[in-house]
């Protein structure tokens, strides 16, 4: 979170909570029976918690949410997770997302979902390479196989159309969350978060990594 704290009060969170995006998943209580005269709100994740969480962990620890009169459950997602149908059904009141398809289909179908703050300045996505094969920029794009995950996909179409590089001539090829396809060989570059830093740390640390706002897509 950040601004100004004093907005984000009990009922400040709660009248925005039909605003936000949230996801399916067992909870994670984090406040006792302190709490209870508190305002519940649940806040789903698409992903386990991890280090792209840690604001909200640290939120906790300090007890800004207790004292903003607020019991919060963190509800962690998985693959394949999705977090707008919970909070347009009401079983979570805000939601996290860690890629943009899903807000893109609710608004196309007329769901009334809005993003109401923002995690990184920068979308943390990125394409990343082996010094062998080398992806520094758009140019060197043409000819290789990109690696991405399926709910990625949308942002490589993307990336590909502002650079008016015709799809053709790149082969797509759809992945897991772990590297090894890179370190086989079976790809010259894969998608994936560049704060993932466990799953990256077996390409070695002369990777070549290039986000996709590098790549002229701003994110």
């Amino acid at each position: 979170m950040s601004g100004n704290t004093s907005q984000w009060n009990r009922r400040s969170i709660l009248k925005a909570g039909a605003a936000g995006l949230a996801a399916f998943g067992p909870g994670l209580q984090l406040f006792g029976a302190s709490a209870s005269a508190a305002a519940k709100l649940v806040v789903q994740y698409d992903w386990l918690m991890s280090n792209g969480q840690i604001g909200d962990v640290a939120a906790v620890a300090n007890g800004y949410f207790k004292e903003a009169g607020l019991e919060v459950e963190f509800s962690p997602g998985g693959p394949n997770a999705a977090t707008v149908p919970p909070v347009v059904s009401g079983a979570a009141q805000l939601g996290q997302f860690s890629e943009s398809p899903q807000l893109y289909a609710a608004r196309a179908s007329g769901v009334p979902v809005k993003i109401i703050a923002c995690g990184y300045r920068t979308g943390p996505y990125a394409l990343t390479s082996k010094p062998e094969k080398p992806i520094r920029s758009v140019a060197d794009l043409k000819g290789m196989r990109i690696g991405t995950q399926p709910t990625a996909r949308f942002a490589i179409d993307a990336m590909l159309a502002k650079n008016k590089i015709d799809p053709s001539e790149v082969t797509i090829v759809n992945v897991g969350f772990d590297k090894a396809p890179l370190v086989r060989g079976d790809v010259d570059a894969i998608g994936g978060w560049i704060t993932n830093t466990q799953a990256l740390s077996v390409v070695g640390d002369d990777r070549i990594d290039l986000l996709l706002s590098e790549l002229g897509l701003a994110s």
